[in-house]
């Protein structure tokens, strides 16, 4: 948005309302900005989205037909991805994210 205004600002209304554009991306600069505390402030939280992330790309190496399920965002991959973390639960390697998101597991 910046770049686009950056060659002639006075396209830019004084009155943020009238700038819709502007206004959608700010909103979403907002909330991301909002998650982002949530999750990159909490070393915890940071530490686990990490080894998540870790996780799914590891097993998308190794595996195709997960690869794949991740690429066209097929609605299996919200029961494997559960799976996963189950499996690496039971090996004492999800960073404790199953005990957060289902305590009586």
């Amino acid at each position: 948005m910046l770049r686009k205004y950056e060659q002639n600002i006075e396209v830019v209304d004084p009155q943020l309302k009238n700038n819709v554009e502007l206004v959608d991306c700010l909103v979403e600069f907002e909330n991301s900005w909002s998650q982002g505390l949530t999750y990159f402030m909490d070393s915890k939280k940071l530490s686990q989205l990490l080894h998540f992330s870790q996780v799914v790309e590891a097993t998308a190496e190794k595996h195709k037909q997960f690869s794949e399920q991740l690429e066209q965002r097929d609605a299996e991959v919200f029961l494997n991805i559960p799976a996963l973390l189950i499996l690496k639960s039971i090996e004492n390697d999800d960073k404790e994210i199953c005990s957060i998101f289902y305590p009586d597991m």
